[in-house]
């Protein structure tokens, strides 16, 4: 058996109902779905075109999009997390990458990617209180020079839900935010603990 196949088959095996896939092969290749039901050989799915079909185990991916926050769980970079930035369909590799991290962009084979546990997505701040925030205290650099003119949202404190720029971050890890203006209020500066920061990309 292949490496590639065994690949494939470890693939087959973690789909469950309820995972949005992706088709790699007969009619419906590149369709997205969600998984309705699972035989040893073959997924029930609903098409996103409302078609419900039957495939071949094989012939499913996890769909991973760009944004979506996934951990290496085999090869030379096991256990990088990060964020998707490009997918290669071609050569079934993804790009990887974590700008908190010394070595921040991997290539990888799709077939090696997980998601993250902590399921983090790149985005706003979402309307209910139930946001999971990527801490920029998880950094392992020093120097905080990199993160400079990000954008953020305070996910803790007063300014909760509040977004701004990151403008500096003392070795301390009080970051210098110039908050977005609300109405007709000026743009100030205001000092905000880096653990109580998520990204706003």
């Amino acid at each position: 058996m292949s490496k590639l196949h065994a690949f494939h088959l470890a693939s087959a095996r973690e789909l469950k109902e309820g995972n949005k896939v992706k088709v790699v092969g007969l009619t419906y290749t590149n369709s997205i779905g969600i998984i309705k039901g699972l035989t040893a050989t073959h997924a029930h799915l609903l098409l996103n075109s409302l078609v419900s079909v039957q495939i071949p185990c094989l012939l499913l991916r996890q769909y991973y999009k760009i944004g979506d926050r996934v951990t290496i769980k085999a090869g030379l970079d096991m256990g990088f997390t990060g964020y998707i930035i490009a997918i290669n369909d071609k050569d079934n590799t993804v790009v990887v990458c974590n700008p908190l991290a010394m070595m921040n962009q991997v290539i990888t084979p799709i077939y090696y990617i997980e998601f993250a546990t902590d399921g983090l997505h790149l985005g706003k701040l979402p309307p209910c209180s139930s946001f999971t925030a990527a801490k920029l205290a998880d950094m392992s650099d020093p120097v905080f020079a990199h993160l400079e003119n990000i954008p953020v949202v305070v996910t803790k404190g007063p300014l909760k839900g509040r977004s701004g720029v990151i403008k500096s971050i003392a070795m301390t890890g009080i970051a210098s935010i110039e908050m977005v203006a609300l109405s007709t209020q000026v743009n100030q500066l205001q000092q905000v603990n880096i653990q109580n920061l998520a990204f706003e990309l």
